[in-house]
C-alpha cells in the first residue's frame, strides 16, 4: 500500500499518532527519531521505520515522553500517543538537548541483585540508576555493531572488545553453545572500525533477552559495582542514586585514572566522591559531554547521570 500524503509540509504535525494510525509517514519519522534518541520498547529492541504505529512504538513514545521535558522545561504529558506537544518537543534540538532520568522506573523492571563489593560491604544501586543503565545499554545482538570505540556486544553492554577471553567463557558458558563460544571468542580485544567490519559474520547468533538480563545482572552489575568502589573510595557513603549513576559512569567509560585530559573529569568525580561533594560530581560528570561533541548518545546518558545525582542532593 502507498503511503498516503501528510500535507503540503510532510514536516508538519499530521494529528494525533496512536495505536492504528494511518500516517504512515509520519509515523516512520518518529520512529526514526526515537531510535536517534535511544528510546527502544521494553525489550531493549531499537524501533524500525516501518510506519506502523504498534506496541513496540507505544512502549517508546512512553520512554521519550517519561525522559524529556519540553522546550520550556515542564515534564511531557505521558500518554503513549503523540499530540502536538510531544511532535514539537521531539524535532526540537535544544529540547531533546534536556534529556532527563526516569523519575519512576519502569514496571516490568526485574528484581535487582545484592551486590558485595570489594570491601566485602554489601551494597545496592537504586532501581532508577539500574532503570538508567538498562535504558541506554538496549539491548545488543553481536551481529550489529553499536558504533564508536565499542566492541561486538551481546545483550546489555557486554562488550567483547573490553573482555578477556577467560571473563567471555566464564560469564557465558552457561548460556551459549562451545561452537558460538569459540566464533565470538574471535572478537575479543576487537574494537571500532575493525569489529564493524567483523559484526556481519555473526548475524545469525541471536542473544536471548532473559539470558542478557541474567548475566547483566549476576555477572556484570556487581563486578563494574566493584569496580566503581575500587576507583572511588568513599562511593558507598553516597545515596544509592548517587552510587547507581556512578557504577553507569563506570560501566560506559572504565575505570581508568590516567593523567590525561580525556580523564580528567574522571579524576574530579573521584576526588568529590572521597568529599562527599554531589554537587561536584554533577558538574565534573556534565563536563564530560565536551568529549563527544557529536555523539549524541553519550552526551544524553551524561545528563542523565548528573541529573540522578543532582536528584539525591539534600533540599534544604
Amino acid at each position: 500500500m502507498a503511503d498516503e500524503k501528510v500535507g503540503a509540509d510532510d514536516d508538519g504535525f499530521p494529528g494525533v499518532l496512536k495505536l492504528g494510525s494511518p500516517h504512515r509517514k509520519a509515523i516512520a519519522r518518529v520512529q526514526r527519531r526515537l531510535a536517534e534518541l535511544g528510546c527502544r520498547d521494553n525489550l531493549g529492541r531499537e524501533l524500525v521505520a516501518s510506519g506502523v504505529f504498534d506496541k513496540s512504538t507505544e512502549e517508546a513514545v512512553i520512554r521519550f515522553q517519561k525522559s524529556y521535558p519540553d522546550r520550556h522545561g515542564k515534564k511531557l504529558e505521558v500518554t503513549g500517543t503523540i499530540q502536538f506537544e510531544h511532535w514539537d518537543t521531539m524535532f526540537d534540538e535544544a529540547a531533546t538537548g534536556m534529556a532527563t532520568f526516569e523519575a519512576d522506573p519502569p514496571a516490568d523492571l526485574p528484581p535487582l541483585p545484592a551486590i558485595t563489593g570489594s570491601t566485602g560491604n554489601a551494597g545496592l544501586i537504586s532501581d532508577r540508576a539500574f532503570a538508567l543503565i538498562l535504558r541506554f545499554e538496549g539491548f545488543d545482538q553481536p551481529g550489529k555493531w553499536p558504533g564508536e570505540e565499542s566492541g561486538i556486544t551481546l545483550g546489555h553492554g557486554y562488550d567483547l572488545g573490553y573482555r578477556t577471553t577467560a571473563q567471555f567463557r566464564r560469564d557465558w558458558e552457561k548460556y551459549l553453545k562451545p561452537a558460538v563460544l569459540d566464533r565470538l571468542s574471535q572478537a575479543i580485544g576487537v574494537r571500532g572500525l575493525h569489529a564493524r567490519a567483523l559484526a556481519p559474520s555473526f548475524s545469525d547468533i541471536l542473544i536471548r533477552k532473559g539470558d542478557g538480563l541474567e548475566v547483566f545482572t549476576q555477572r556484570t552489575l556487581p563486578e563494574f559495582f566493584a569496580r566503581t568502589l575500587k576507583a572511588m573510595p568513599g562511593l558507598q557513603a553516597l545515596p544509592f542514586d548517587a552510587q547507581g549513576a556512578l557504577v553507569s559512569l563506570v560501566y560506559n567509560r572504565g575505570d581508568s585514572m590516567k593523567d590525561t585530559d580525556r580523564r580528567k573529569e574522571m579524576r574530579a568525580v573521584r576526588d568529590a566522591v572521597g568529599r562527599g561533594d554531589l554537587r561536584s560530581i554533577v558538574n565534573s560528570i556534565r563536563e564530560m559531554k565536551r568529549l563527544w561533541p557529536n555523539a549524541r548518545g553519550l552526551r544524553l546518558r551524561r545528563d542523565a547521570e548528573a541529573d540522578l545525582v543532582e536528584s539525591a542532593i539534600p533540599r534544604n
